[in-house]
C-alpha cells in the first residue's frame, strides 16, 4: 500500500497522463491520414466557386474510451486525496468523496454530504478556495461533469476546421472556424480562385478534434463541459489542474 503522501493520487495522475500520450498519438495518426480536407467545387451560381468539406474517415468511437480513462483517473485522484485528508484528521474515510456543488451557495452542503467536513478546518477552507462548482472553477467542475456524462453515453470529440484559403474570412482577428464538419459542408471561395480547376484543395486549413457541444441529460439536450475546446490540450489542462491540486494540499 502506498505510503508516501497522496501517493495513490499521484498514481492516478500518471495512469491519466499515460492515457493523455495515447490520445495524443493515435489523434495524430489519424488527422496524419488526411481524414478530412476541403475541396474547390462548382458554386451556385454561374462562374462562382466554393470550398465543399471532404470526410474520408469519420473519428474513431474508441477515442471516446481513452478520453474517459483520462478524464476517470484525475476525478479518482481527488477522491483518493480526499479519503487520505480525512484519515490524516483522525476519521473514517467512509463514503468520502471530493466535493462538487452547483453553485457557490451550495458548497457547505456537499462538503458535509460527501463528508469532506471530517477533514482538517485547514483542508476544508482550502478547497472552497478552488471553487469546485459552476461559474467558480469551471475546468475544476468540468472534470466531475465529465465522469458522470462518461458513464452514460460516448464523448466522440467531433472534427473542426480551422483556417481558410481566403485569408480576409475572418472573425475579428481570429481566423475562420467552424464545426462539426460534415462531408458537403461548404464555405464560399472568393474571386481569387475563379480560374483555379475544380477538385483543387485548399492551402492553410488545419484540422482539430473538439468536446461534443451537447449530450444528452435526463431533462433534454444541454451544453456538454468543455463543449468545442480542443480535445488535447484541454486534457493536458485538466491534468495540470489537478496535479496542482495535490500539491497545493499536500503543502498544508
Amino acid at each position: 500500500m502506498p505510503s508516501k503522501l497522496f501517493e495513490s493520487s499521484r498514481l492516478k495522475i500518471k495512469r491519466a497522463q499515460k492515457h493523455w500520450w495515447e490520445i495524443t498519438e493515435v489523434t495524430r495518426a489519424f488527422l496524419g491520414r488526411t481524414p478530412f480536407w476541403l475541396e474547390l467545387a462548382e458554386g451556385f451560381t454561374a462562374d462562382s466557386k466554393r470550398w465543399i468539406v471532404r470526410v474520408r474517415e469519420e473519428v474513431p468511437e474508441d477515442f471516446s474510451g481513452i478520453i474517459g480513462d483520462v478524464i476517470h483517473n484525475l476525478r479518482a485522484a481527488l477522491d483518493l486525496m480526499a479519503c487520505e485528508l480525512v484519515r490524516q484528521n483522525g476519521n473514517s474515510d467512509k463514503d468520502v468523496y471530493f466535493p462538487f456543488a452547483e453553485d457557490e451557495v451550495t458548497l457547505d452542503k456537499q462538503i458535509r454530504k460527501k463528508h469532506f467536513d471530517r477533514a482538517s478546518p485547514e483542508a476544508v477552507a482550502l478547497i472552497k478556495k478552488y471553487k469546485p462548482y459552476r461559474n467558480g472553477n469551471d475546468p475544476l467542475r468540468a472534470i466531475h461533469d465529465l465522469d458522470i456524462i462518461d458513464k452514460h453515453q460516448t464523448l466522440i470529440p467531433f472534427a473542426s476546421m480551422i483556417g481558410a484559403p481566403d485569408p480576409s474570412v475572418r472573425f475579428g482577428k481570429a481566423p475562420l472556424m467552424f464545426g462539426p464538419v460534415r462531408d458537403g459542408m461548404s464555405v464560399t471561395a472568393a474571386d481569387i480562385y475563379r480560374r483555379s480547376r475544380i477538385g483543387a484543395k485548399a492551402p492553410g486549413v488545419n484540422f482539430t478534434l473538439r468536446f461534443p457541444l451537447i449530450y444528452m441529460h435526463p431533462t433534454g439536450l444541454k451544453a456538454a463541459p468543455l463543449g468545442s475546446q480542443e480535445v488535447i490540450p484541454s486534457l493536458k489542462s485538466l491534468g495540470d489542474l489537478v496535479e496542482g491540486i495535490i500539491e497545493a494540499f499536500a503543502a498544508l
